[in-house]
């Protein structure tokens, strides 16, 4: 059977929202003094001669793209044509595995990010502490993404078994 667009946009929209939470958490990283005047701190220019050293900011970059993963179910998904049973089961199997892998592994480098940056005074913990206040915000942006593609793939799952039931009768 062919798959509705509908599904595909649905598909296309949860790969929407993925990239946009991946995008915004770089842009928060790489720009954590935006991080900071978005929760409202107001001595932006103290926190601008600070910089996060290498390691940590290498962990919260690789944190930011973890959500990528999540992306490719999205993605191979959509870009498919026709209904199918299969890969729906593996999408849901897939998904249901892979967004409690990617939050254990955000927070353990968040963690890790944390430690690196002590040791630069608290200052740096504090600039990491307004990047994480705006990426729990951001995390919404995956978590919707999340829902989608597993709603998504529950629909398709019911169009092929349906469609499989009126074949048979």
């Amino acid at each position: 059977m062919k798959k509705p667009q509908a599904m595909k946009n649905a598909y296309l929209i949860a790969s929407g929202l993925i990239v946009l939470s991946v995008l915004f958490n770089i842009v928060v990283v790489f720009n954590p003094h935006i991080a900071a005047a978005l929760v409202g701190y107001t001595d932006i220019n103290d926190l601008m001669k600070i910089n996060l050293n290498q390691k940590a900011n290498m962990l919260l970059n690789i944190q930011a793209v973890l959500p990528s993963a999540m992306l490719t179910l999205s993605l191979m998904n959509a870009l498919t044509t026709k209904v199918n049973k299969d890969r729906s089961i593996q999408t849901l199997v897939a998904g249901g595995i892979v967004y409690p892998v990617i939050g254990y592994f955000s927070s353990y480098l968040n963690s890790h990010a944390v430690s690196a940056a002590a040791v630069d005074g608290i200052k740096t913990i504090q600039l990491i502490s307004f990047i994480n206040t705006v990426r729990e915000t951001l995390s919404y942006l995956y978590m919707y993404g999340f829902i989608v593609t597993m709603c998504a793939a529950a629909v398709e799952f019911y169009m092929s078994r349906h469609n499989s039931s009126a074949n048979v009768s």
